[in-house]
């Protein structure tokens, strides 16, 4: 598959921002850093994103962001000729140097202040919160699609105590930038699970949403899935 060197580095800046949060937080126990201690900061990069990607995928493993198959390759590293499930075939990586600078320029954040910097990471610029997560509490099921309602609805499950972004949301994503920010808030709220991730032609595993919520850039196929079957049951979240 074809990526072009923007794409990767967004997925590298965003994914070392998830790395950098967990290894400063509860969560640490899930990263494996590679045996030699003076492994190169490329090397340690690898390492960290092959044992959080077994976590949650749609934040670190290129694979899942971008959505590449599953397919075997003639010159597959592994004995049993099985595809690198991580790393796509052809996948470039980063330059040894270009890794040590992005680690060290890259500060430990966690919540809140962790996903506006992955936001900025991805490209996707600052914008002012708009609507009302009315009658949102722990036991309410929430349907999302879009970067700016994902964000959004992120940011409310951060400021309220006793929710679950992992058990009470699912997010329909189909491009590379909606799986892996919707993928990265899972670790930074704090949860041993991955976000609940479908794509459109999925039927949400839970119950009906109670909340349905879309933004202007989710494509026409996600909203047409998420607008609710009666009105009233819905808040649409608009970017400005």
């Amino acid at each position: 598959m074809y990526l072009s060197e923007d794409e990767v580095a967004r997925f590298y800046r965003a994914a070392v921002i998830g790395l950098r949060a967990i290894e400063a937080g509860p969560l640490r126990d899930v990263l494996v850093p590679p045996r030699n201690k003076k492994a190169s900061a490329r090397a340690r990069i690898e390492a960290l994103l092959r044992s959080a990607a077994a976590v949650w995928p749609d934040a670190f493993s290129p694979r899942a962001v971008f959505d590449a198959p599953l397919e075997a390759r003639d010159d597959a590293s592994e004995d049993d000729g099985e595809p690198d499930p991580i790393f796509p075939e052809g996948w470039p990586g980063l330059a040894t140097r270009d890794a040590t600078k992005l680690w060290k320029a890259t500060p430990p954040l966690s919540g809140a202040p962790a996903l506006r910097a992955v936001a900025k990471a991805l490209g996707v610029r600052p914008y002012e919160m708009r609507g009302q997560y009315i009658g949102l509490s722990r036991t309410t099921s929430v349907l999302v699609g879009g970067v700016y309602a994902t964000w959004q609805t992120a940011e409310e499950f951060f400021a309220r105590d006793g929710l679950s972004w992992t058990e009470q949301v699912t997010v329909i994503a189909t491009r590379a930038i909606e799986r892996q920010l919707a993928g990265l808030i899972a670790p930074l709220a704090g949860a041993r699970a991955p976000t609940q991730l479908i794509a459109p032609s999925e039927a949400p595993a839970r119950p009906p949403p109670q909340l349905r919520l879309w933004s202007q850039d989710a494509s026409d196929e996600i909203a047409r899935h998420i607008r609710p079957p009666k009105p009233g049951s819905s808040l649409s979240v608009h970017r400005p």
